[in-house]
């Protein structure tokens, strides 16, 4: 597994001329060219934001949910948004791209699959779908509605996009 080409694959996308566009607001936000290196440089800084979190919260027990935690939980929302615009720094802006095409949208799919690697998708499709059992159990079992569904919703959703990975990284080994 590639963790840096998964990382980068996240928040800028190759087009078909080989260029790299960053579009931190999404879709309807500016474009801005970028080359490898400055892609990869932005990937490293996102891992090490994200391995901070990590370490932050491996650091202190659980807390029950109250209003400081919300408020805390939406400061490193905006933080990281802060982060994603200070990626626009040395940037040039271009024009958006024509939408990407479905064979496009493969690839580019197919790319973050390579990127994880098949034994580690099988993985996350594995435990994705125990989430989503889970809140099942959760609605069923506890009657926890709203918690349950939206838990299902979510890691459903992550199961198929891991399953199409699958498909897709094995269609390119046929």
């Amino acid at each position: 597994m590639n963790i840096l080409d998964f990382m980068a694959g996240t928040f800028s996308v190759r087009l078909p001329d080989g260029r790299f566009v960053y579009r931190p607001l999404g879709a309807r936000g500016a474009c801005y060219v970028m080359t490898l290196a400055q892609r990869r440089t932005r990937a490293w800084a996102q891992l090490a934001f994200y391995g901070a979190l990590i370490a932050l919260v491996a650091h202190y027990p659980p807390v029950p949910i109250t209003k400081g935690v919300v408020i805390g939980g939406a400061g490193i929302l905006a933080l990281n948004y802060l982060l994603l615009w200070l990626y626009t720094f040395g940037l040039d802006k271009t024009e958006p791209p024509a939408p990407m095409t479905r064979e496009q949208r493969h690839s580019a799919v197919a790319d973050q699959g390579r990127a994880l690697g098949r034994p580690l998708l099988w993985i996350m499709v594995i435990v994705s779908w125990l989430f989503a059992l889970g809140g099942l159990s959760m609605v069923l079992l506890l009657g926890k509605w709203l918690s349950g569904l939206l838990c299902m919703l979510f890691f459903g959703a992550c199961a198929a996009v891991f399953t199409w990975q699958l498909r897709l990284t094995r269609a390119e080994r046929r």
